[in-house]
Order: structure tokens, then C-alpha cells, then sequence
């Protein structure tokens, strides 16, 4: 948080804070979206997401809250109104407070602010099912997607390893910096809150077989870590919005179709959740390693055939901050990842640029076993025959076909082909999206050596109950945590902001 307010480096203000901790103020706000800060001058431009993130966690601690008032009020004496509110003054800014705080106020009020600050940075363990959203009033249809409705954890010694790096990376990477700042309802597209809950409850520990590593340069042998990271604002953030980003930089990248589009990069995200929870050092016992749990194979197919096109893509975008995706990659060799295994770091470690590298890399394999799925659909005549023989509906066949590249994560595209073509040569008839995943999980991991192994790809999609209580399973599917994530949205939402 330093710097975060004022521009000045935090200094001791304690006796400060005590003497005004019990001044009395009106806390009417968050009223359609209204800002605590309304009066303050800042010297650096507010947003939404984090006056509503300062509020949320002052609320049991309305003394320090109290003190922030009271300099608000100080200060506003001294400097003309302004309120900061949604509406933005161009493209892609919010409007800002003026006039700047002056040298005096910021000498006498800045220290006093930025302790506040820390202090509610200290703060963060707050309900998991809150719903911040729900106060937003009918008059700010746009506030969801100007507030961060997330819980966070405390970091300690025991989970905190990644804190320093990550904030010195969001801090001193041009990239990072600039995704931190991005207005959430720019890039909307999977809601905050969904991240939070697949940090906290998605691949650790559902995933028996999973842990995480410790990093700290991309050509040194990780080490297992005991715990994974503490979810904090930042970790959130950096993710979501890479994610989110990426998702806008990319438009049409997966689908011509808009809704289909969005309903592939919601399966994107529930990928990500599953293989990793959204944690960047996550490490499997296979080695595959990073958000997008990458092996060399996957990573090599990504390098030799379609990292040039998704590189294409982001310089050709109108949105500033995708040609700054193309650039972030240059600062980490050509090619950004190896596969080779002594270079394994470079799929988890913060130095290599995570978890923005392997989210571009996330992105670029999805794309790939998708396209590589469809090529083998549309070359065999039974794949074809299958599905034009089938009574699911035109909806449900897109949905089928998407199923398909999911699965494809876990399995390669050869894998879930050769399931397919289990399905087709079976005789069986398909008429229900329910038929198709069934048939399909019969055959999937059909003639792998491993046990353990086809377990892990039956189950990969959906849960199969035969199955349930063994080891290798987990206790997890992408459908399953799907339902699970959701579940934890009110008002019937779903993680993306589609209607």
C-alpha cells in the first residue's frame, strides 16, 4: 500500500491517530456507489474497487475509520469539492478529484493516511459469503462492475512467501502496473469475486495430487513449498484482470460469435480452476507446472504453432493495453517458456513474468487443442455422422463440441478424439448434452497403463461415482466446481457478467 494515497513514503503516526480515533462523523455512504473519499484531494487518481475495498475492511473499526474522516474533513476545508464518482471523463478514466492536495496538507495528513491505510491492510479476513454488491442502488446498473466483491486471507510467515515479490513485480513491471489500474467494468468479462473463490476452494486441496513450489528464478530447481500463497488483493487482482484483459485483447480470437465467445472463455477460467485454482507456483506430481498446469508438450505446441498468431492478435488490438502484452513477452527470451525441463521455474516462478506469461500461454493452448479437435471432427466421417445423427439441439451439439476442448486440457486432443471415436463406433444413440458426457466418460482413458492416470481423465470433466473416494480421482470436476463457484453467487448470477 505505500504511496497508494499521497505519494509519500508512511511514516510512524501513531499519537496522531489516537488523539482524533473517536471524532464523530456520518458514515452515509455507499449509496449507488458513492465514494468514502468524496473529499479527499488525492494526489494519485482513485477508483471505485478500492474505496469500496478501504470501506469493507474499516467496518469493524469505525475508530480508524472515524480518523480517516476527520482528515478528510481537515482537508476539504482547505481545498475546494469535488466528487469522484462513475462517470468518466475519457476513455477508459475516471473522473478526477481536484484541486491536487497542497504541500502542507500533504506533509500534516499524508503520514496519518497512509498508517490508516496499513492498518487496513492488516485487516483482511472478512465473511466469505459477503456480497458487497448487494448495496448498490437500482440508480448504478454499472456498480458491480466497479466494485471488487471479494474476501481475501491473511498473509503470514507460513503463506505469505509470494507477497513481497508479486507487489514488487505489479509495482516495477510496465505491464503489471498498468493491469493493477485497469477500470474493472473496461475489461468485464469474468467477475472478481469468481477469481477469489477459485484461489480459495479450486484446485487446493481438492486435488490430492496437487502442492506448490518456490521459485525464486526461472533456471533454478523449485522448491516444495508447505502451504499455497495467502490470497490477497493483489494476487486476485493480477489475475483476474490478466485474465480479463487478455479475454478483451483476444475478442473473437476462440469464436466468431460474441456469445459463444464468452461462454468458451468462462470454460477458459474453469479450466484454470481446476488445474491450478488460479495459483501461479502450483506444481502437480507429474511435473506439469503453472496456472495452466503446462508439460513440455504442451508448451512446445504452444511456442511452434500458435504463440505468433495470439502475438498477432494483441499488436493488431484497438485496446491500449494489448500491444503491452506483446512487448511483456520480449522481456523473457524467445521463446518466453521452455519446455525444457531444467527450465521448469519458468512456468511458476514471478521472476518469468507469472502469472501473466502463463496466462498468455493458457490462452494460446486453449485456442490450439480447440482448433485441433474441430480439424479432427470435421475430417472423419463417423465424428461427423455422430453428430448430425444426434437430436440434441443445435445449442447443445456447440455445447458438446466445447465440452470436447475442455476435456482436451487433461487429456490432449489425441485423447478425447480417440474417446469420441469410442462414442461414435459404439452404436449408441446420442439425444441430450447428459447422454453425451456419459458415453463419452466411458471411453475416456480407455487403454492408458496407468490406473491412476485414467482415473484422473475420467473424472476430469464430470465426476464419475464408481470412482468417488479413490486417491488419484480428487474430489473435484470442472462441472463440479462450476456449480461450487456459483453456488456462492446471489440473485442467480454466474461468473461471467453475459445476460
Amino acid at each position: 500500500m505505500t504511496k497508494f494515497l499521497t505519494g509519500v513514503e508512511p511514516r510512524s503516526s501513531s499519537s496522531q491517530i489516537a488523539s482524533i480515533a473517536t471524532f464523530p462523523y456520518d458514515f452515509k455512504i455507499l449509496k449507488d456507489c458513492t465514494s468514502i473519499s468524496e473529499h479527499l484531494p488525492y494526489k494519485r487518481r482513485l477508483n471505485l474497487i478500492n474505496l469500496k475495498w478501504l470501506f469493507i475492511r474499516l467496518l469493524p473499526f469505525a475508530g480508524t475509520l472515524a480518523a480517516l474522516a476527520w482528515v478528510a474533513v481537515e482537508i476539504s476545508q482547505s481545498s475546494s469539492r469535488r466528487v469522484l464518482s462513475p462517470p468518466r471523463t475519457g476513455e477508459g478514466e475516471f473522473a478526477t478529484i481536484a484541486p491536487p492536495m497542497s504541500e502542507a496538507d500533504l506533509k500534516t495528513y499524508g503520514p496519518v493516511i497512509e498508517e490508516l491505510m496499513a492498518q487496513a491492510e492488516r485487516f483482511k479476513n472478512i465473511n466469505q459469503n459477503m456480497n458487497p454488491t448487494a448495496s448498490a442502488g437500482s440508480s448504478c446498473p454499472t456498480c458491480e462492475k466497479l466494485i471488487n466483491p471479494v474476501a481475501t486471507e491473511k498473509c503470514d510467515s507460513g503463506n505469505g512467501y509470494l507477497q513481497n515479490e508479486l507487489e514488487s513485480f505489479v509495482s516495477r513491471n510496465k505491464l503489471a502496473s498498468e493491469l493493477m489500474d485497469l477500470p474493472p467494468d473496461d475489461i468485464a468479462i469474468i467477475r472478481p469475486k469468481c477469481f477469489q473463490l477459485a484461489m480459495s476452494s479450486g484446485a487446493f486441496p481438492a486435488h490430492s495430487r496437487m502442492h506448490v513450489n518456490s521459485c525464486h528464478s526461472s533456471g533454478e530447481a523449485p522448491l516444495r513449498a508447505t502451504q499455497r500463497p495467502c490470497v490477497s488483493p493483489t494476487y486476485i487482482q493480477i489475475g483476474a484482470n490478466s485474465f480479463n484483459a487478455l479475454g478483451k485483447c483476444l475478442r473473437g480470437y476462440f469464436n466468431a460469435d460474441k456469445g459463444q465467445e464468452e461462454e468458451t472463455l468462462a470454460d477458459v477460467f474453469m479450466t484454470i480452476a481446476k488445474e491450478s485454482g488460479f495459483h501461479l507456483n502450483a506444481q502437480s506430481e507429474s511435473g506439469a507446472g503453472g496456472i495452466g498446469q503446462f508439460t513440455p508438450p504442451a508448451i512446445s505446441e504452444v511456442n511452434n504453432t500458435e504463440l505468433k498468431n495470439l502475438r498477432s492478435r494483441l499488436k493488431g488490438s484497438s485496446f491500449p493495453v494489448c500491444q503491452e502484452f506483446d512487448k511483456f513477452l520480449n522481456e523473457f527470451g524467445n521463446p518466453p517458456m521452455s519446455p525444457e525441463p531444467e527450465h521448469r521455474c519458468e512456468r511458476t516462478s514471478i521472476t518469468n513474468g507469472n502469472p501473466i506469461t502463463s496466462m498468455i500461454y493458457m490462452f494460446a493452448y486453449a485456442k490450439k487443442v480447440r482448433l485441433d479437435v474441430q480439424s479432427e471432427i470435421q475430417s472423419d466421417s463417423n465424428l461427423t455422422s455422430l453428430f448430425q445423427k444426434s437430436k440434441m439441439s443445435a445449442k447443445d451439439k456447440i455445447k458438446a463440441k466445447a465440452i470436447l476442448g475442455v476435456w482436451a486440457h487433461n487429456t490432449g486432443p489425441a485423447g478425447i478424439i480417440s474417446a469420441l471415436k469410442g462414442v461414435a463406433s459404439s452404436g449408441d444413440q446420442i439425444d441430450s448434452l447428459e447422454q453425451f458426457t456419459k458415453a463419452l466418460q466411458n471411453h475416456v482413458g480407455a487403454g492408458v497403463g496407468s490406473e491412476c492416470r485414467a482415473i484422473e481423465m475420467r473424472n476430469y470433466f464430470e465426476l464419475d461415482p464408481q470412482d468417488l473416494g479413490k486417491n488419484c480421482a480428487g474430489s473435484s470436476s470442472v462441472s463440479s466446481l462450476n456449480k461450487t463457484i456459483n453456488s456462492y453467487l446471489s440473485g442467480g448470477q454466474k461468473c461471467t457478467y453475459q445476460k
